[in-house]
């Protein structure tokens, strides 16, 4: 259909698309919401299609209805597969547009009762500034949630560290280039830095 080819085009393309969509910014705002979330599912299927061929045990679910695609979330059921040994992809967000995908993660999180939420980015932790464009930024190993948003630092949106906070899930921000950084925080190891 329609939606899926909207998927399929560049960014540069989506942008002029959206831009011209309609003379008014709600036909542009629901164009930019279906094509982002068409284009998640499309990544989020080739994902798990990859992690099946190398024999992960892997189910994908998504917060908005595509039932022929993959299943429809619900917390119970992500916790079940989880309890069963299952990779768990959480696809699409929240299924609402306009959330980062930072909140989205801290929502899920929070709603199986994760011990962790783990952030992977381009930088290892948390930094006074972006250390790729300031050398002297400084790293951070801990940082508190309230002392996170008081700094305004930006590795991770405020409504996502709040919500953290609020339900006392800790978060680890690493370097996802760092070769086998995720091994280590799976087994307990401090890389990058901790919020919390």
């Amino acid at each position: 259909g329609a939606s899926n080819a909207v998927a399929l085009l560049t960014q540069n393309e989506l942008d002029r698309g959206i831009a011209t969509a309609s003379s008014g910014n709600h036909g542009a705002a629901l164009a930019k919401a279906v094509t982002s979330r068409n284009g998640k599912i499309t990544v989020i299927m080739r994902n798990e299609s990859s992690l099946k061929k190398v024999g992960a045990k892997v189910r994908a679910v998504t917060a908005f209805p595509c039932e022929k695609a993959m299943e429809t979330y619900l917390p119970k059921r992500a916790k079940n597969h989880l309890d069963k040994g299952y990779i768990t992809v959480f696809a699409g967000g929240t299924g609402s547009p306009f959330f980062t995908t930072d909140s989205a993660a801290s929502l899920r999180a929070v709603e199986i009762e994760a011990d962790l939420l783990i952030k992977a980015t381009r930088v290892n932790g948390v930094y006074s500034d972006d250390p790729l464009t300031n050398p002297d930024a400084k790293h951070y190993e801990k940082i508190g949630y309230s002392e996170f948003i008081s700094m305004g630092l930006k590795v991770m949106d405020t409504t996502s560290i709040v919500m953290c906070r609020d339900n006392n899930l800790p978060v680890r921000v690493y370097d996802m280039g760092i070769k086998g950084a995720l091994q280590d925080i799976v087994e307990g190891k401090s890389v990058g830095t901790l919020i919390g």
